[in-house]
């Protein structure tokens, strides 16, 4: 009885669990908080884009919000031929490339350095509680520093508003685009396998291999069965955006590289969208990701 009473009390009075939380020293997600004086703990499930972090007395594991690093081990099949696809490089070269970006992140991690979350649970497969990040280290993001040597993909789960001394979502995607558009014209990191790949099948192009965040609600890592089974413009994939009535492959890349998108309407700015056809998918997208519930 006691324990149902102290149930009712929590629902009616949120702040309670806050209290709660805060009392035996969990983190209470919702609220940004810096975290300065990180370090990086040796640990099996390290990666390019996800690793053990100590702070104060506290270990946890944060995995960055806005990119993907390859694989470094050939336990997700299906991920890495989805990596290999949109790097266009060999499935043997994703486990190679997913090596190098995870030497990359132990080495921009020596030393300390600063973790900004809000405690998003980023809802990992193992034990450990994994939350969502942003890592900064004397003014650099590691985050960009993936993408702009080559080592990562824009593709994973977005933060939601802007965090501390940040960026807004919108924003950080747009500089995140044009970091990776140097390092396709620089070949740097995996994009020089993924030029001698396509020059090797015979293809000369490989811009439409951005396909930016994404987000799906079918993607095992970030899945959310809450959320409403709608297309996010901002983060959907060229498959995915082919399945709205009247956008094809052409204009699903066209669609891609317009991105992001602050209202639905501007899709009419595109060549080849009518107003017509973005009323006709209105009632099917959605710009960005709907906040989690509470």
């Amino acid at each position: 009885m006691r324990l149902t009473f102290l149930y009712l009390l929590t629902l009616l009075y949120p702040q309670i669990a806050s209290h709660s939380a805060i009392a035996s020293n969990e983190p209470v997600p919702g609220a940004w908080e810096i975290l300065e004086g990180c370090y990086l703990v040796k640990a099996s499930v390290n990666d390019g884009d996800s690793f053990k972090v100590a702070h104060a007395d506290k270990k946890f594991i944060i995995r960055l919000y806005y990119v993907d690093c390859p694989e470094s081990y050939d336990t997700y099949k299906d991920r890495i031929r989805d990596q290999a696809r949109y790097f266009s490089i060999t499935e043997p070269e994703v486990i190679n490339s997913g090596k190098a970006a995870k030497a990359y992140t132990q080495s921009f991690l020596q030393d300390e350095f600063t973790v900004i979350t809000c405690w998003e649970d980023a809802r990992g497969g193992g034990k450990e509680a994994r939350y969502f990040g942003i890592v900064r280290k004397k003014d650099k993001l590691l985050s960009t520093e993936l993408v702009h040597n080559g080592l990562a993909r824009i593709y994973g789960m977005p933060a939601k508003g802007k965090w501390p001394d940040g960026f807004t979502p919108y924003n950080y995607l747009k500089q995140l685009k044009q970091h990776e558009r140097i390092a396709q014209q620089k070949k740097a990191g995996i994009w020089l396998n993924a030029q001698n790949t396509v020059q090797s099948v015979g293809l000369d192009r490989i811009d439409n291999r951005t396909e930016a965040i994404q987000v799906s609600s079918t993607t095992t890592e970030f899945a959310n069965n809450d959320q409403p089974a709608k297309i996010i413009l901002n983060t959907a994939s060229a498959s995915q955006l082919e399945t709205l009535p009247g956008i094809g492959p052409a204009l699903a890349n066209r669609i891609i590289a317009a991105r992001p998108f602050k209202s639905v309407d501007e899709l009419a700015e595109i060549s080849g969208i009518s107003m017509k056809t973005v009323n006709s998918i209105r009632d099917l997208v959605l710009v960005d990701e709907p906040p989690p519930r509470r």
